[in-house]
C-alpha cells in the first residue's frame, strides 16, 4: 500500500534524510497529491543541495503548482547527482516551466538530462519557448517531454499561439533527435 505525505510530513520527515543520504538513487512520491505546494518543494529543494546519490526524483501527480516548480528550480542547478525529473500532471503554467527552464539553461545545471512535464495543459507558448530555449543552451539535456498545448477553440490568435506552441515542440524533439544522432555516432 503506497504511504502518502503531507507537506509538513514532507518537509519534517524526508527532506533531513535526503541530507545525510548515501546511498538514495531514485525517490518516487509521485500520485501524492498531499504533497503538494511551495514548502515541501522548497524543503525537499534544500535538501537535495547537499545530497550527493539521488539521481531520478519523481514528483509527477503531487500538484506542487508553479510556487512548487520555483522552489525546485532556485536548487536545481546546485543538485550535485539528479539527472531526472518528473513533474507530470503537477499543475504547472508558463510560470512554473519558464522558472525550470532557465535553471536548465544554467552552465552548472549539474548533470541534469530529462524533464518530464507531460499533463501540465496550462503550459502554452512562452513555457514551451523557455523550455526550447533551455535545450538549446543546455547540451546535457537529452530529454524534455511536454504536452503540445492545447488549440484555442475560437480560432484567431489562440490559435496561432497555440501553434506556435506546437511548433516549438516539436523544435524541442527534433533538436533532441538531432542530439542522440550526435551520441550515437
Amino acid at each position: 500500500m503506497p504511504t502518502f505525505f503531507s507537506a509538513p510530513t514532507c518537509t519534517a520527515w524526508c527532506a533531513p534524510p535526503l541530507r545525510r543520504n548515501c546511498g538514495l538513487l531514485e525517490l518516487d512520491l509521485s500520485e501524492n497529491g498531499e504533497l503538494g505546494g511551495h514548502a515541501a518543494a522548497a524543503a525537499l529543494s534544500s535538501a537535495l543541495v547537499h545530497n550527493t546519490t539521488l539521481r531520478r526524483l519523481n514528483l509527477g501527480g503531487c500538484l506542487l503548482g508553479d510556487d512548487g516548480a520555483i522552489a525546485l528550480a532556485q536548487g536545481l542547478p546546485g543538485f550535485p547527482a539528479l539527472i531526472f525529473l518528473s513533474l507530470y500532471r503537477s499543475g504547472l503554467t508558463d510560470v512554473g516551466a519558464g522558472e525550470l527552464a532557465n535553471a536548465m539553461a544554467q552552465e552548472c545545471a549539474g548533470p541534469f538530462a530529462e524533464l518530464e512535464l507531460r499533463g501540465n495543459p496550462a503550459i502554452r507558448l512562452t513555457g514551451v519557448v523557455a523550455l526550447l530555449t533551455a535545450v538549446e543552451a543546455n547540451p546535457a539535456l537529452k530529454s524534455v517531454e511536454v504536452d503540445g498545448p492545447l488549440l484555442g477553440r475560437s480560432g484567431g490568435a489562440g490559435t496561432e499561439a497555440a501553434e506556435a506552441a506546437a511548433a516549438a515542440v516539436t523544435a524541442i524533439g527534433e533538436l533532441l533527435a538531432e542530439r542522440r544522432v550526435a551520441v550515437e555516432a
